[in-house]
């Protein structure tokens, strides 16, 4: 879903960064969505914007 939502939608391999919750933190006075992670991986994946419709909450 983070692929297919990214300005990078019609590339073939994107990277996206995972990792659990509890490495992700909110700066103190951040611009609303903005966060710091750390100890994460990357995976190479292809946007699927079929597989993004069926995982949406409605």
């Amino acid at each position: 879903m983070a692929a297919w939502f990214s300005q990078a939608r019609d590339s073939s391999k994107v990277p996206v960064d995972y990792t659990p919750v509890r490495y992700v933190k909110k700066p103190g006075g951040a611009r609303p969505g903005m966060v710091i992670y750390t100890t994460y991986e990357t995976a190479q994946v292809t946007p699927n914007g079929e597989l993004a419709k069926r995982l949406r909450v409605k």
